[in-house]
């Protein structure tokens, strides 16, 4: 995996220590993210993604639970070649401001199969739950 700059001053992302699953992405401008409100956030960094991966946005854990910041959309698809935007959502009370060079987010790198979809006749085995949705396991 390796990361390009797409714009002139970017930071390249980091892993906050050695044993970190994602890389932290940083905010490359500053952003008012009123409460109730989402905003889309440059990083001014593209990515280059491993055969047979794709990118992860993920929150970053201290924003969820301080201010109420998630993001709203994640996938990275491996051939996609433009600037990573992370789309965060303020379900806070209170307005925050995102300023630039700040971690906004993380990226985990994920496996994926890519298999074609098809029909089949139903189910591929019976089982207890069956079409039994939310809630139904307590």
């Amino acid at each position: 995996m390796s990361f390009f700059p797409t714009r002139e001053g970017a930071v390249l992302p980091t892993r906050g220590t050695s044993k970190s699953a994602g890389v932290d992405v940083f905010a490359f401008e500053e952003v008012l993210i009123e409460a109730g409100k989402f905003s889309l956030i440059s990083t001014g960094v593209g990515i280059n993604l491993p055969d047979g991966t794709y990118g992860s946005i993920r929150a970053r854990s201290g924003l969820a639970v301080r201010h109420g910041l998630f993001v709203n959309a994640g996938v990275i698809d491996p051939d996609y070649t433009g600037e990573i935007k992370v789309c965060l959502h303020n379900a806070g009370e209170s307005d925050f401001v995102v300023r630039k060079g700040m971690k906004i987010a993380q990226i985990v790198y994920e496996k994926y199969d890519s298999t074609s979809p098809s029909w089949s006749e139903g189910p591929a085995e019976s089982t207890g739950r069956g079409g039994s949705g939310f809630g139904s396991t307590g």
